[in-house]
């Protein structure tokens, strides 16, 4: 039977899109009885999982937000080329014994699809996949600066060089205007679009009547240029003054400072550094409400708003711009409310308070029911493509 070797990052905590999308479809393969390792990147060890080798960063290598800048201005967009030796190290060890029949390169991080270049360039009968969520030549949309045209420049070309290399291409739905374009044409034959595989139903728990405030939740990554909190936080600080609500946030660190600035003075605002899988089971389970942020100017689809649909609760969602994807998914959610961050105050806030009103009446629904209309993401979906 055939083998498979998935490199990425961060699957040990799963704090990441990439990672958590990956382990969605390792459960499946798993019932299937599919052979494969995964290979992580991580900052630290963590206690050992079968079938996960990990490769830690070492800690001297671990640079300054100024270093990591500049290393993937000159290097563009590769920001830590000496990822890839730790992991060419790995797998070396790890072929004579393994065996690979099949490598998977799961961008972000880009490192993994330059280092299965390499092992394919050693290896050449070794069939490789890139499974790309969030291409970096899509980044920036529409470039409005010339930092901007000149990284959407260097990633095109970075991506036409690398994709040569591999058998099999996979992007996601929202970016197949992208990658239809004339540019990327040559591997149209080798190219197929799947979505993000984060819809897991889960029964969703009705909390008790009673509790005199409202719970609202944002768990997910804040990013000045491409998904920023301002918006929602000064919307959310309104709807507070006509009703007692309290918003939980577990974010990273990218803009956390800047978000605590924001919401320190405000007792109605909880901030978090992310928290396990299992902390964010028992936040959404405990939540009346889920809050989801558009990515601004973009064709990225935030994961956490599949995951939030199969988790039965009404969902709140922040859209920054006309161009954000996530709105023609959540159309397909009957618990939600697009909030458009350009509206009036005076209107948003009067339409989350309708929402709310709604909600109390009918405060959950059957995920299950809605798999046929998200079957393609489920992970059972994605994961019998790559099976194939």
């Amino acid at each position: 039977m055939k083998k498979v070797l998935c490199i990425l990052e961060g699957y040990h905590g799963l704090t990441e899109a990439n990672a958590i999308c990956l382990s969605n479809i390792a459960k499946y393969w798993v019932k299937e009885g599919f052979l494969f390792d995964v290979l992580s990147i991580e900052k630290e060890r963590s206690p050992e999982k079968n079938g996960v080798i990990q490769c830690v960063i070492p800690a001297e290598l671990i640079n300054n937000k100024f270093v990591r800048i500049t290393r993937k201005f000159i290097n563009m967009p590769v920001g830590r080329p000496f990822l890839v030796k730790l992991i060419l190290d790995i797998f070396d060890e790890l072929m004579p014994t393994e065996k690979y029949d099949g490598l998977l390169a799961i961008v972000n991080p880009v490192e993994s699809a330059v280092a299965a270049v390499e092992i394919k360039k050693r290896h050449p009968s070794i069939y490789t996949v890139l499974y790309e969520i969030d291409p970096s030549s899509n980044r920036y949309k529409n470039p409005s600066n010339l930092f901007e045209k000149w990284w959407k420049i260097r990633s095109t070309r970075w991506e036409i060089e690398t994709y040569r290399h591999f058998d099999r291409i996979i992007h996601m739905e929202t970016h197949k205007k992208h990658f239809s374009s004339q540019k990327y044409k040559e591997f149209t034959s080798k190219t197929i679009y799947l979505d993000i595989p984060s819809y897991v139903p889960q029964m969703p728990e009705i909390n008790e009547e009673g509790r005199d405030e409202i719970k609202l939740l944002y768990a997910g990554a804040f990013y000045p240029k491409l998904r920023n909190p301002k918006g929602m936080i000064e919307i959310l600080k309104r709807v507070k003054e006509k009703i007692k609500i309290k918003t939980v946030i577990y974010t990273g660190n990218q803009m956390y400072e800047e978000v605590k600035a924001m919401t320190e003075d405000d007792r109605s605002f909880e901030l978090n550094h992310y928290a396990s899988q299992e902390v964010l089971r028992q936040e959404i389970n405990d939540s009346d409400i889920l809050l989801d942020l558009g990515n601004i100017d973009s064709d990225y689809l935030p994961s956490k708003t599949i995951q939030y649909m199969s988790e039965g609760k009404p969902i709140i969602h922040f859209c920054p711009d006309d161009q954000d994807v996530t709105v023609s998914y959540l159309n397909k959610y009957p618990l939600s409310l697009i909030v458009r961050e350009k509206d009036p105050y005076a209107e948003t806030v009067e339409q989350i308070l309708e929402f709310i009103k709604v909600i109390k009446m009918h405060p959950v629904c059957d995920p299950y029911k809605l798999i046929s209309v998200f079957i393609e993401n489920t992970p059972e979906y994605p994961g019998r493509v790559l099976m194939e």
